[in-house]
């Protein structure tokens, strides 16, 4: 089964380029979302 199929897009090329977009868009945030609730994990078991 094709991706472009699975993700409703027509034209297979544009499908592949918003995928990976996609995927670099979550994979950013969730670096960026893991940094951030560790770093402020930290922070309140240091205030304890």
């Amino acid at each position: 089964m094709m991706p472009s199929l699975f993700f409703g897009y027509t034209n297979y090329t544009t499908a592949k380029e918003y995928i990976i977009e996609d995927v670099n868009q979550f994979f950013v945030g969730y670096v960026f979302y893991g940094l951030f609730t560790w770093k402020e994990e930290n922070l309140l078991r240091a205030k304890r």
